[in-house]
């Protein structure tokens, strides 16, 4: 349920950037989880970012 802590920390999230991805969503998605690990003084998230070359 949302608010519910992950059972296995921290909760692992893949972004894969497509030719001429808009910047704005992409950075809105990390900023909350960049946010509640410095609130949390935890590492509730981790991220990892991909693209074509």
């Amino acid at each position: 349920m949302f608010g519910d802590k992950p059972q296995e920390l921290p909760h692992r999230v893949a972004f894969i950037l497509v030719p001429d991805f808009t910047l704005m969503p992409f950075t809105s998605a990390i900023e909350p989880m960049r946010l509640a690990n410095r609130l949390s003084g935890e590492k509730l998230y981790s991220w990892s970012v991909h693209a074509d070359k």
